[in-house]
């Protein structure tokens, strides 16, 4: 039996490409709150508009530690806290 994720919120970084953006799109399916978060903006909005409305998005460089709370901070005031209650 496969476990129940719906309402899980998931982010993803380096999700315009790769194992990043297909596991955003596995996540989705199943009910799953995601961020992405990648540095190009242009491929992360196109892969936000395949998915379903529970998708949203954070141009991302990883390196910058500033740009990861921000990322965080997406996922709470998107969709209400970062851990699924």
């Amino acid at each position: 039996m496969m476990p129940n994720f719906t309402g899980t919120r998931v982010v993803i970084t380096w999700a315009n490409f790769g194992l990043g953006m297909e596991t955003a799109r596995v996540q989705v399916d199943p009910g799953c709150q995601v961020v992405l978060g990648a540095r190009r903006e242009g491929r992360l909005r196109e892969i936000c508009d395949e998915l379903i409305e529970t998708a949203t998005f954070l141009t991302t460089d990883v390196t910058f530690v500033t740009q990861v709370f921000a990322l965080v901070d997406k996922c709470k005031t998107t969709f209400g806290g970062w851990l699924r209650s």
